[in-house]
């Protein structure tokens, strides 16, 4: 965009297209439905028998949804990202924000994975890897802009209760997540301590798909307050909320709907209803305003 000459105010539209979601990983189209109509209603989603077992779903987010090592069976993902990000991340990133210490920006990005799905203190990351506050919010940006990452600003709504302010920061592709945390294979993801925080990922990633890739921002926050009570997402639709928690689980339990259900009662008629996304093969009520959904269902 800086090497266009012409602003093109008013005669050009900016769709982004981020990596494939788990639908088109797997071959199958999106629904022919509006975001928010289906953000209201994901129980009645039909799920896909290639979205549901878990092993499946674990393959698919360590091989991420770029078009390469997705598509192509003779290419090793963990290669592909390998060279993605020397020659991406590392070489035109650095030439955007003229990166002179290659291993401070190696060391951010590894950093940067590990809070995934995580309040985001960009002081703290930068004594952490031992670089400024202004160059980790710099490289942030490009990060942000290249659509590697995305930052949840918090919702807020005045409750009378004060709400944590830093932005949870999320990776858009779960391969390259993967790569960074260093999960090579669905067995790895499966057993190891990362599992809770790739599939979070995995559910933002969806959500925030569903409304990008028609044109959409993505309505899409945080919530915690200072008490205590959070939940992972809150979608806002506008004339109503509908809080969405991300538990890595196949057999879900009532108890799991409790931040939701917090969320239910304070914001009362805005929020009707709401979704915990976990590996059931099939949606399944918690209670009677809550729903288990599959991650296929998104």
């Amino acid at each position: 965009m800086q090497g266009v000459t012409e602003s093109l105010a008013g005669r050009a539209a900016v769709l982004t297209l981020l990596p494939f979601s788990l639908r088109e990983g797997a071959g199958l189209p999106e629904p022919e439905i509006d975001p928010f109509e289906r953000i209201a209603a994901l129980e009645d989603v039909d799920v896909p028998e290639a979205l549901r077992g878990p092993m499946d779903l674990a393959e698919r987010l360590v091989t991420g949804g770029f078009p390469e090592p997705l598509l192509d069976e003779s290419i090793d993902p963990r290669t592909w990202y390998a060279a993605f990000v020397q020659t991406y991340l590392e070489r035109d990133v650095r030439a955007l924000r003229a990166v002179g210490d290659l291993g401070a920006f190696e060391r951010f990005l590894v950093a940067l994975a590990a809070r995934s799905a995580s309040p985001l203190n960009a002081s703290e990351l930068g004594r952490d890897i031992g670089v400024s506050y202004k160059t980790v919010q710099a490289w942030l940006s490009v990060l942000r802009a290249s659509g590697q990452i995305e930052l949840l600003r918090p919702y807020f709504a005045n409750l009378g209760k004060r709400l944590v302010k830093a932005p949870r920061v999320h990776f858009l592709d779960t391969g390259l997540l993967a790569w960074l945390l260093r999960v090579r294979s669905a067995e790895q993801l499966v057993d190891g301590p990362a599992a809770g925080l790739i599939f979070e990922t995995a559910v933002h990633a969806q959500l925030h798909r569903l409304f990008a890739h028609r044109g959409e921002p993505p309505p899409i926050h945080a919530w915690r307050t200072s008490s205590g009570h959070e939940v992972d997402f809150v979608v806002d639709l506008g004339h109503r909320l509908v809080p969405v928690e991300a538990k890595l689980t196949a057999t879900p339990r009532r108890s799991h709907a409790r931040s939701v259900e917090r969320f239910l009662d304070l914001f009362g008629d805005r929020a009707p209803k709401g979704y915990v996304v976990c590996l059931c093969p099939e949606p399944m009520p918690l209670t009677r305003r809550v729903h288990a959904i599959p991650l296929g269902a998104l």
